[in-house]
Protein backbone atom coordinates (compact mmCIF):
# COMPACT_ATOMS: atom_id res chain seq x y z
CA UNK A 1 0.00 0.00 0.00
CA UNK A 2 1.20 3.68 -0.89
CA UNK A 3 0.54 5.32 2.22
CA UNK A 4 -0.09 4.14 5.72
CA UNK A 5 -2.81 5.84 6.36
CA UNK A 6 -4.91 5.36 2.72
CA UNK A 7 -7.63 2.36 2.59
CA UNK A 8 -6.96 0.26 -0.15
CA UNK A 9 -7.82 -0.31 -3.44
CA UNK A 10 -10.68 -1.64 -4.04
CA UNK A 11 -11.61 -2.02 -7.59
CA UNK A 12 -11.64 -4.08 -10.76
CA UNK A 13 -11.48 -2.86 -14.22
CA UNK A 14 -14.97 -3.99 -16.05
CA UNK A 15 -15.97 -3.52 -19.80
CA UNK A 16 -18.54 -1.54 -18.55
CA UNK A 17 -17.87 1.15 -15.99
CA UNK A 18 -18.66 5.33 -16.00
CA UNK A 19 -18.95 7.48 -18.54
CA UNK A 20 -19.58 11.22 -19.22
CA UNK A 21 -19.15 13.81 -22.30
CA UNK A 22 -16.85 11.48 -24.93
CA UNK A 23 -14.19 13.54 -23.24
CA UNK A 24 -10.77 10.82 -23.04
CA UNK A 25 -9.06 10.80 -19.29
CA UNK A 26 -6.91 8.00 -18.65
CA UNK A 27 -7.51 6.25 -15.16
CA UNK A 28 -4.49 4.62 -13.69
CA UNK A 29 -5.63 1.84 -11.41
CA UNK A 30 -2.92 1.72 -8.67
CA UNK A 31 -2.26 2.69 -4.89
CA UNK A 32 -1.82 6.64 -6.17
CA UNK A 33 -5.27 6.69 -5.68
CA UNK A 34 -6.26 6.54 -1.95
CA UNK A 35 -9.87 7.38 -2.26
CA UNK A 36 -10.75 4.04 -4.17
CA UNK A 37 -10.61 5.36 -7.51
CA UNK A 38 -13.48 8.10 -6.18
CA UNK A 39 -12.27 10.03 -8.89
CA UNK A 40 -9.99 9.93 -12.21
CA UNK A 41 -6.47 11.36 -10.74
CA UNK A 42 -8.24 13.19 -8.47
CA UNK A 43 -10.47 12.15 -5.99
CA UNK A 44 -13.09 13.13 -6.87
CA UNK A 45 -16.45 11.47 -7.27
CA UNK A 46 -17.92 10.15 -10.32
CA UNK A 47 -21.33 10.03 -12.22
CA UNK A 48 -22.58 6.10 -12.23
CA UNK A 49 -23.94 5.22 -16.30
CA UNK A 50 -22.20 3.23 -18.74
CA UNK A 51 -18.46 3.37 -20.37
CA UNK A 52 -16.77 1.65 -22.65
CA UNK A 53 -13.51 0.87 -20.86
CA UNK A 54 -10.47 -0.17 -23.73
CA UNK A 55 -6.76 -0.44 -23.85
CA UNK A 56 -5.25 2.80 -24.94
CA UNK A 57 -1.99 2.68 -27.43
CA UNK A 58 -0.14 5.18 -25.53
CA UNK A 59 -0.41 3.93 -22.22
CA UNK A 60 0.21 0.21 -20.16
CA UNK A 61 1.03 -1.74 -17.36
CA UNK A 62 -1.75 -0.62 -14.76
CA UNK A 63 -3.07 2.26 -16.73
CA UNK A 64 -6.08 2.36 -18.99
CA UNK A 65 -8.51 4.64 -20.97
CA UNK A 66 -11.66 6.04 -20.08
CA UNK A 67 -13.93 8.41 -21.47
CA UNK A 68 -16.48 10.71 -18.90
CA UNK A 69 -19.62 12.19 -19.49
CA UNK A 70 -21.48 14.67 -16.83
CA UNK A 71 -18.64 15.43 -14.49
CA UNK A 72 -15.42 16.35 -14.73
CA UNK A 73 -12.71 16.48 -11.66
CA UNK A 74 -10.33 19.44 -10.97
CA UNK A 75 -6.81 19.46 -10.39
CA UNK A 76 -7.74 20.22 -6.61
CA UNK A 77 -9.94 18.57 -3.85
CA UNK A 78 -12.90 20.64 -5.19
CA UNK A 79 -15.54 19.10 -6.16
CA UNK A 80 -16.38 17.64 -9.67
CA UNK A 81 -18.22 20.69 -11.97
CA UNK A 82 -20.56 20.17 -14.85
CA UNK A 83 -18.93 21.17 -18.06
CA UNK A 84 -20.67 21.13 -21.90
CA UNK A 85 -19.21 19.17 -24.28
CA UNK A 86 -16.51 21.25 -25.35
CA UNK A 87 -14.15 22.21 -22.57
CA UNK A 88 -11.77 25.64 -23.04
CA UNK A 89 -8.85 26.64 -21.22
CA UNK A 90 -7.35 30.05 -22.74
CA UNK A 91 -4.59 32.16 -21.09
CA UNK A 92 -3.14 35.50 -21.55
CA UNK A 93 -1.04 37.98 -19.69
CA UNK A 94 -2.72 40.13 -16.96
CA UNK A 95 -1.74 43.77 -16.69
CA UNK A 96 -2.45 46.36 -14.34
CA UNK A 97 -5.35 49.15 -15.75
CA UNK A 98 -5.22 52.71 -15.04
CA UNK A 99 -6.36 52.00 -11.76
CA UNK A 100 -4.27 49.26 -10.69
CA UNK A 101 -5.98 46.41 -11.20
CA UNK A 102 -4.93 43.24 -13.38
CA UNK A 103 -6.55 43.04 -16.11
CA UNK A 104 -6.27 41.01 -19.62
CA UNK A 105 -6.74 42.58 -23.03
CA UNK A 106 -9.82 42.02 -24.60
CA UNK A 107 -9.38 39.48 -28.09
CA UNK A 108 -10.41 40.15 -31.03
CA UNK A 109 -10.88 35.97 -31.65
CA UNK A 110 -12.54 33.30 -29.49
CA UNK A 111 -11.61 29.76 -29.05
CA UNK A 112 -14.62 29.18 -31.22
CA UNK A 113 -13.11 30.59 -34.30
CA UNK A 114 -12.73 27.54 -36.05
CA UNK A 115 -16.36 26.62 -35.59
CA UNK A 116 -17.26 27.79 -38.60
CA UNK A 117 -16.98 30.34 -41.16
CA UNK A 118 -18.38 33.18 -39.12
CA UNK A 119 -16.35 35.79 -37.71
CA UNK A 120 -15.93 36.21 -33.41
CA UNK A 121 -17.53 38.96 -31.72
CA UNK A 122 -16.13 38.94 -28.98
CA UNK A 123 -17.23 41.46 -25.63
CA UNK A 124 -16.82 41.42 -22.21
CA UNK A 125 -19.22 39.65 -19.93
CA UNK A 126 -18.46 39.21 -16.00
CA UNK A 127 -15.41 38.86 -13.79
CA UNK A 128 -15.42 36.02 -11.47
CA UNK A 129 -14.32 36.30 -7.74
CA UNK A 130 -12.63 33.50 -6.48
CA UNK A 131 -11.94 32.03 -3.16
CA UNK A 132 -8.88 30.81 -4.00
CA UNK A 133 -6.61 30.94 -6.96
CA UNK A 134 -5.57 34.45 -8.13
CA UNK A 135 -5.89 37.26 -5.21
CA UNK A 136 -7.79 38.86 -8.18
CA UNK A 137 -10.85 38.53 -10.26
CA UNK A 138 -10.55 36.52 -13.37
CA UNK A 139 -12.53 38.10 -16.64
CA UNK A 140 -14.81 36.24 -18.76
CA UNK A 141 -15.56 37.35 -22.18
CA UNK A 142 -18.39 35.76 -24.75
CA UNK A 143 -18.23 34.97 -28.23
CA UNK A 144 -21.66 36.96 -29.65
CA UNK A 145 -21.39 35.07 -32.97
CA UNK A 146 -20.87 31.52 -31.26
CA UNK A 147 -22.65 32.23 -28.04
CA UNK A 148 -19.84 30.91 -26.45
CA UNK A 149 -18.23 32.36 -23.19
CA UNK A 150 -14.88 31.86 -21.41
CA UNK A 151 -12.57 32.75 -19.25
CA UNK A 152 -9.06 33.87 -19.18
CA UNK A 153 -6.92 32.33 -16.91
CA UNK A 154 -3.78 34.06 -15.89
CA UNK A 155 0.10 32.57 -16.38
CA UNK A 156 0.38 29.97 -13.24
CA UNK A 157 -3.42 28.70 -13.33
CA UNK A 158 -4.97 26.44 -14.77
CA UNK A 159 -8.67 25.43 -14.45
CA UNK A 160 -10.02 24.95 -10.95
CA UNK A 161 -6.83 24.91 -9.66
CA UNK A 162 -6.55 26.77 -6.17
CA UNK A 163 -2.28 27.59 -6.08
CA UNK A 164 -0.30 28.59 -9.33
CA UNK A 165 1.13 26.04 -11.50
CA UNK A 166 4.55 27.67 -11.98
CA UNK A 167 6.64 30.89 -10.27
CA UNK A 168 5.01 33.26 -12.43
CA UNK A 169 3.74 36.39 -12.22
CA UNK A 170 0.01 37.48 -13.75
CA UNK A 171 1.95 39.00 -16.48
CA UNK A 172 4.27 36.20 -17.10
CA UNK A 173 7.34 36.70 -16.17
CA UNK A 174 9.52 34.35 -14.02
CA UNK A 175 9.08 35.67 -10.00
CA UNK A 176 11.83 33.36 -8.75
CA UNK A 177 15.56 34.01 -8.30
CA UNK A 178 16.96 30.38 -7.82
CA UNK A 179 17.29 27.67 -10.01
CA UNK A 180 15.94 23.86 -9.25
CA UNK A 181 13.22 22.31 -7.14
CA UNK A 182 13.56 25.21 -4.80
CA UNK A 183 11.95 27.69 -7.09
CA UNK A 184 8.93 26.18 -7.18
CA UNK A 185 8.24 27.43 -3.68
CA UNK A 186 4.93 28.72 -2.94
CA UNK A 187 2.90 26.96 -6.30
CA UNK A 188 1.24 23.33 -5.96
CA UNK A 189 4.93 21.88 -5.74
CA UNK A 190 5.12 22.51 -1.81
CA UNK A 191 3.45 18.72 -0.97
CA UNK A 192 6.79 17.58 -3.33
CA UNK A 193 9.16 19.96 -1.44
CA UNK A 194 7.73 19.30 2.07
CA UNK A 195 7.12 15.43 1.22
CA UNK A 196 10.71 15.33 0.39
CA UNK A 197 12.02 16.89 3.33
CA UNK A 198 9.88 14.18 5.34
CA UNK A 199 7.75 17.19 6.36
CA UNK A 200 4.02 15.20 6.51
CA UNK A 201 0.87 17.34 6.38
CA UNK A 202 -1.31 17.33 9.32
CA UNK A 203 -3.60 14.84 9.40
CA UNK A 204 -6.48 16.57 10.64
CA UNK A 205 -7.49 20.23 10.97
CA UNK A 206 -7.95 22.49 14.10
CA UNK A 207 -10.84 24.10 14.35
CA UNK A 208 -11.04 27.53 12.26
CA UNK A 209 -7.66 25.96 10.56
CA UNK A 210 -7.69 25.87 6.93
CA UNK A 211 -4.17 24.42 6.48
CA UNK A 212 -3.83 21.76 4.09
CA UNK A 213 -4.02 18.36 5.20
CA UNK A 214 -2.31 15.02 4.83
CA UNK A 215 -4.84 13.56 1.98
CA UNK A 216 -4.35 16.94 0.19
CA UNK A 217 -0.77 16.32 0.20
CA UNK A 218 -0.75 12.44 -0.98
CA UNK A 219 -3.39 13.83 -3.71
CA UNK A 220 -1.15 16.66 -4.72
CA UNK A 221 1.74 14.08 -5.22
CA UNK A 222 0.49 11.74 -7.44
CA UNK A 223 -1.08 15.07 -9.44
CA UNK A 224 2.41 15.83 -9.88
CA UNK A 225 3.49 12.45 -10.71
CA UNK A 226 1.46 12.49 -13.19
CA UNK A 227 1.85 15.74 -14.84
CA UNK A 228 5.51 15.51 -14.75
CA UNK A 229 5.48 11.68 -16.35
CA UNK A 230 7.12 9.73 -13.67
CA UNK A 231 3.59 7.84 -13.04
CA UNK A 232 4.58 4.46 -13.00
CA UNK A 233 3.11 2.00 -15.55
CA UNK A 234 2.71 5.46 -18.36
CA UNK A 235 3.66 4.18 -21.58
CA UNK A 236 7.00 4.97 -22.83
CA UNK A 237 6.48 7.27 -25.35
CA UNK A 238 3.85 9.25 -23.87
CA UNK A 239 6.66 9.80 -20.80
CA UNK A 240 9.39 10.69 -23.81
CA UNK A 241 7.18 12.97 -25.10
CA UNK A 242 6.89 14.73 -21.79
CA UNK A 243 10.53 14.61 -21.01
CA UNK A 244 10.48 16.89 -24.35
CA UNK A 245 7.64 19.49 -23.77
CA UNK A 246 9.38 19.75 -20.23
CA UNK A 247 12.90 19.71 -21.91
CA UNK A 248 14.36 17.35 -19.54
CA UNK A 249 16.35 13.95 -20.46
CA UNK A 250 13.99 11.18 -20.57
CA UNK A 251 16.22 8.85 -18.79
CA UNK A 252 15.52 11.08 -15.54
CA UNK A 253 11.75 10.61 -15.83
CA UNK A 254 12.13 6.81 -16.22
CA UNK A 255 14.76 7.05 -12.89
CA UNK A 256 11.87 9.08 -11.50
CA UNK A 257 9.33 6.25 -12.16
CA UNK A 258 11.35 3.46 -11.03
CA UNK A 259 12.46 5.16 -7.39
CA UNK A 260 8.36 5.96 -7.01
CA UNK A 261 8.02 1.85 -7.83
CA UNK A 262 11.03 0.78 -5.45
CA UNK A 263 10.00 3.30 -2.57
CA UNK A 264 6.14 4.46 -2.93
CA UNK A 265 6.18 6.37 0.35
CA UNK A 266 5.03 10.20 0.15
CA UNK A 267 8.97 11.08 1.05
CA UNK A 268 10.03 8.85 -2.46
CA UNK A 269 7.18 10.59 -4.24
CA UNK A 270 8.01 14.01 -3.08
CA UNK A 271 11.95 12.92 -3.86
CA UNK A 272 11.22 11.56 -7.44
CA UNK A 273 8.93 14.14 -8.17
CA UNK A 274 11.66 17.28 -6.70
CA UNK A 275 14.26 15.17 -8.91
CA UNK A 276 12.68 16.42 -11.90
CA UNK A 277 11.84 19.82 -10.78
CA UNK A 278 15.87 19.96 -10.39
CA UNK A 279 16.31 19.41 -13.80
CA UNK A 280 13.54 21.88 -15.22
CA UNK A 281 15.85 25.23 -16.66
CA UNK A 282 13.75 28.14 -15.34
CA UNK A 283 12.81 30.25 -18.43
CA UNK A 284 10.04 32.54 -19.54
CA UNK A 285 8.54 29.39 -21.74
CA UNK A 286 8.09 27.51 -18.13
CA UNK A 287 4.38 27.46 -17.72
CA UNK A 288 3.61 27.31 -20.70
CA UNK A 289 5.55 23.76 -20.81
CA UNK A 290 3.84 22.80 -18.06
CA UNK A 291 0.69 23.72 -19.26
CA UNK A 292 0.76 21.61 -22.53
CA UNK A 293 2.32 18.82 -20.15
CA UNK A 294 -1.06 18.84 -18.37
CA UNK A 295 -2.74 18.44 -21.18
CA UNK A 296 -0.81 15.78 -22.69
CA UNK A 297 -2.08 13.76 -20.27
CA UNK A 298 -5.58 14.79 -20.07
CA UNK A 299 -5.15 17.06 -16.53
CA UNK A 300 -6.67 19.82 -18.12
CA UNK A 301 -7.79 20.97 -21.61
CA UNK A 302 -5.19 21.94 -24.54
CA UNK A 303 -4.18 25.61 -23.68
CA UNK A 304 -4.51 28.24 -25.95
CA UNK A 305 -2.26 31.37 -25.48
CA UNK A 306 -3.73 34.81 -26.61
CA UNK A 307 -1.07 37.01 -27.91
CA UNK A 308 -1.94 40.57 -26.83
CA UNK A 309 0.66 41.62 -28.85
CA UNK A 310 0.22 39.69 -31.69
CA UNK A 311 -3.18 40.09 -31.36
CA UNK A 312 -3.66 36.26 -32.31
CA UNK A 313 -4.75 32.97 -30.42
CA UNK A 314 -2.52 30.34 -30.78
CA UNK A 315 -1.52 26.98 -29.18
CA UNK A 316 1.37 26.37 -27.27
CA UNK A 317 5.01 26.31 -29.32
CA UNK A 318 5.15 22.89 -26.94
CA UNK A 319 1.74 21.36 -28.78
CA UNK A 320 3.47 19.77 -32.10
CA UNK A 321 5.87 17.42 -29.68
CA UNK A 322 2.55 15.48 -28.84
CA UNK A 323 0.68 15.80 -32.18
CA UNK A 324 3.78 14.43 -33.77
CA UNK A 325 3.23 10.71 -36.16
CA UNK A 326 4.21 7.55 -34.02
CA UNK A 327 7.15 5.80 -35.76
CA UNK A 328 5.66 2.66 -37.46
Amino acid sequence: MLFPFAPPLQFKPSPRLLITNQIQLHIAFNPFFHHKIEGLFYGTPLISTDICVSNHPRLSGECMAAQVESKVPSIDESPAVPINRCRIYVISPYYPDNAGRLRPGLPTVGPCRDWDERTCRICFDHDRDRKTGPDFPLRVFRCITHKKGFTIYPPGYVPYGRQPMAPVAPDGSLVSTTSGAESFAGTYFDAALDAAQQRAWPHESGEGNLMPRFPSQTRHLSHSALLLGIQPGLHGQLRDEIAQILSVGGQRLHDGAARIEHQPGYFGLGQAICGVLDAIVPTTSLFERLAEAGAAICLWPTPQLWDPHRKILRRSRFHRIRTRSSPT
